[in-house]
């Protein structure tokens, strides 16, 4: 896992990743500093998380490198940090993951450090299924749906891509309570990534398709989304 800290002022980069070292976390991580955008940017390197002061003294202020990141990859889990609260509303229109008032608390530091890796093992998790008597890895981030069809589910992915294999809902435990999935209705699982909005009967996607949302679970699963959305 690669994390960029990225400061003008190298006691607040050194801070930062004194915090991060002293994290107890069982994934390798390679911490980078840097204390202007343009060497974060030229860098070359395909950052997972990055801690990015937002007035860096350059022509191109925190929140436009933020900005470029993002549309390189989009799942970049990204961690503002400054001075000044007034750039909260801005930050978070990023699909900012934290904004961090500076001086950084150490203990609030190694929580959200520790709440963005669960993300990214998230991210970067792996669904092991038989089909076609082998074992297929899909990654968990590109599940929108199961379904379950008798004894059988049906795992609909992005790409219009879809897999059929043996199996229960009831036994996809990991996926709600590592992945935080939703169950909507006896026969529906849903990545809460790919909801767009609750109706009466029906939970629509941001694919534009309408999934059955039971009365049983309608309460507990708005209330799962509800709580995702303020992560």
């Amino acid at each position: 896992m690669n994390i960029a800290v990225c400061d003008n002022e190298p006691l607040v980069c050194q801070e930062i990743k004194q915090g991060l070292s002293a994290s107890s976390i069982n994934i390798d991580c390679q911490i980078f500093e840097y204390h202007s955008g343009k060497a974060l940017l030229d860098s070359g390197i395909n950052f997972d998380m990055v801690f990015l002061d937002i007035e860096l003294k350059e022509s191109l202020d925190g929140l436009e490198i933020a900005q470029l990141m993002k549309k390189q990859n989009p799942d970049l889990i990204l961690i503002f940090i400054s001075a000044y609260s007034k750039y909260v509303s801005s930050a978070f229109y990023l699909d900012t993951f934290q904004f961090l008032l500076k001086p950084i608390e150490p203990a609030l530091l190694q929580q959200e450090f520790r709440r963005g890796l669960k993300k990214y093992q998230s991210l970067y998790s792996k669904f092991l299924i038989s089909y076609n008597h082998e074992k297929v890895a899909l990654d968990i981030k590109d599940i929108i749906y199961l379904e379950s069809q008798k004894r059988k589910l049906f795992i609909k992915l992005t790409g219009e891509n879809a897999y059929e294999t043996y199996g229960k809902i009831s036994s996809q435990e990991e996926l709600c309570n590592m992945h935080g999935f939703i169950r909507i209705h006896r026969s529906y699982l849903v990545n809460p990534h790919f909801i767009a909005r609750f109706e009466r009967q029906n939970v629509i996607l941001t694919t534009k398709e309408a999934l059955p949302v039971s009365r049983k679970y309608h309460k507990a699963a708005k209330e799962k989304f509800l709580s995702y959305l303020l992560r």
